[in-house]
């Protein structure tokens, strides 16, 4: 038997996860969606139109706080003495863990999401319609900021996977104080850098100029740069992050 994956094993976990965790999550989402839908519906019928702009980006703050939060409570089973035994007995690998836990708080919770937006935001300007009399138009929001979104979401929600594998109490708050240290560190280096480099803070948050420097030194910062930027934020976080994770959970084994 493959002792790194095994996709009915796999199946298992999986399912574990939903059930363990769904009837909280249900709830909560549940409760959003009855609150946002009827704010979307009162402000749709004051303002005499469909909103779905407004709506929709009022739902991305959900949509991302609520989710790394179900991120950050992956492996709290690990935090209490009564179940962190029994979870690292259960018959599957670390990876297979870390995998299941991915899907379920990053790819079905994004469906899912996606799904309500489309249907609150709907459903709450078409009641709206109703109420007040005004053309009624079907979603109508461009896709691909949605797609974009949940892009985003997918990449930076795998910090809150890492802090959940990483720290046994309060996982989500420990998280977001080392992302503040993290960020107040890496702004710091950064400017040090960049004014050794470059020459100059950028005070006003202008442009940098980068017009006194080598012409090799100004094509990279210029051109080459953004795109690195982009390729390692896009490709390589993630995957980067969620290894980073999978060595906790084996260090929680020790």
């Amino acid at each position: 038997m493959n002792n790194f994956f095994n996709i009915q094993r796999f199946i298992n976990l999986l399912k574990r996860q939903f059930i363990l965790n769904s009837k909280s999550i249900f709830i909560g989402l549940g409760a959003a969606s009855g609150i946002l839908f009827l704010i979307f519906t009162i402000v749709a019928s004051t303002q005499g139109k469909c909103l779905y702009n407004e709506q929709v980006s009022s739902m991305y703050n959900v949509y991302f706080i609520a989710g790394y939060i179900i991120s950050s409570r992956l492996f709290k089973e690990l935090s209490d003495s009564r179940t962190g035994y029994l979870y690292l007995t259960l018959p599957a690998s670390n990876f297979e863990k870390l995998l299941a836990g991915w899907l379920y708080s990053s790819v079905l919770y994004s469906i899912v999401s996606v799904v309500l937006i489309i249907i609150i935001t709907s459903l709450a300007n078409f009641i709206a319609s109703l109420i007040i009399g005004f053309e009624f138009t079907p979603f109508n929001y461009d896709f691909k900021y949605i797609m974009l979104a949940v892009g985003v979401y997918m990449i930076t929600q795998s910090v809150f996977i890492l802090g959940s594998a990483t720290f046994k109490k309060q996982a989500f708050l420990k998280t977001l104080l080392a992302l503040f240290i993290f960020a107040v560190s890496f702004s710091l280096i950064t400017g040090f850098l960049t004014w050794g480099i470059v020459g100059k803070f950028n005070i006003h948050m202008e442009p940098t100029d980068f017009k006194h420097l080598p012409p090799g030194l100004e094509y990279f910062f210029e051109v080459q740069f953004p795109v690195i930027a982009k390729i390692v934020f896009w490709y390589l976080t993630a995957p980067f992050i969620l290894l980073i994770s999978y060595f906790k959970l084996k260090e929680s084994e020790v």
